[in-house]
C-alpha cells in the first residue's frame, strides 16, 4: 500500500490527477468491484453512507485486492475516529468539515506514529496482528490526508489551512459548503 500512496502523491506534486470513486454500501463484493477496476482510491464513506466501523476491515481488504488504495472518510473528524479506521487498515483519512488550520492539525497529529504524531503503536488488522508490522511502521508515519473545505468559515481560513503540514489534498464539499453561505446547491454563485 505504501507504493500506491506514494505514486498518488508523485501524481499530485506533478500537477496530474488522480481517479477514484465513492463507496457507501457496506459490501465486501462492491468494494472489491471497484478496487479492480483499476482506480486510484476508492472512498469508504463513513459520514453520509450506512458503513460502521466494525465493517471497515473487510471492505478495506476488499479494496487493496485490485491496488486501489482504500480511503477513509470518517463521521467526524475527531482523532478517535482517524485512528480506528488507521486500525482498520486504511491508507488515508478524508477528513470532513475542516474550518480551521488548528482542527486539521489535530487531526493529522492523530494519524501519525511518533515522534511525527500521537497515534497510539500497536497490532491491529492494519498490520495484520503484528505480521506486517515493520511495514505498517514504516506506512503509517504518512497516510494519505484529504481536509473537506465545507464552510464559509472554512474558506475564510484557507490560507493557514494550506499551511499545515502533512495536508496531501483539499477537497471542497458543494453542498455543505452552498448551504454555508445561504445559497444551497446553487454552485454556479
Amino acid at each position: 500500500m505504501f507504493d500506491i500512496i506514494k505514486n498518488i502523491r508523485k501524481k499530485l506534486k506533478t500537477n496530474h490527477f488522480t481517479l477514484g470513486t465513492w463507496q457507501q454500501i457496506p459490501d465486501p463484493s462492491i468494494s472489491e468491484i471497484l478496487g479492480s477496476i483499476g482506480y486510484d482510491w476508492v472512498a469508504i464513506d463513513m459520514e453520509h453512507g450506512s458503513i460502521s466501523t466494525d465493517r471497515l476491515p473487510d471492505l478495506i481488504r476488499a479494496i487493496t485486492l485490485g491496488n486501489s488504495l482504500p480511503l477513509v472518510r470518517v463521521s467526524e473528524s475527531k482523532p478517535v475516529y482517524c485512528k480506528r479506521a488507521l486500525d482498520a487498515g486504511a491508507g488515508g483519512i478524508i477528513l470532513p468539515m475542516i474550518n480551521d488550520p488548528d482542527q486539521l492539525g489535530k487531526n493529522i497529529a492523530s494519524c501519525y506514529l511518533p515522534p511525527k504524531g500521537k497515534r497510539g503503536v500497536g497490532f491491529s488488522r492494519g498490520n495484520l496482528f503484528g505480521k506486517n508490522f515493520e511495514e505498517y511502521i514504516e506506512m503509517k508515519e504518512r497516510p494519505l490526508i484529504v481536509a473537506q473545505i465545507e464552510s464559509k468559515e472554512a474558506v475564510d481560513n484557507l490560507p493557514e489551512i494550506l499551511k499545515v503540514n502533512g495536508l496531501d489534498v483539499l477537497m471542497v464539499g458543494p453542498y455543505d459548503l452552498s448551504a454555508s453561505m445561504g445559497i444551497p446547491g446553487k454552485f454556479k454563485d
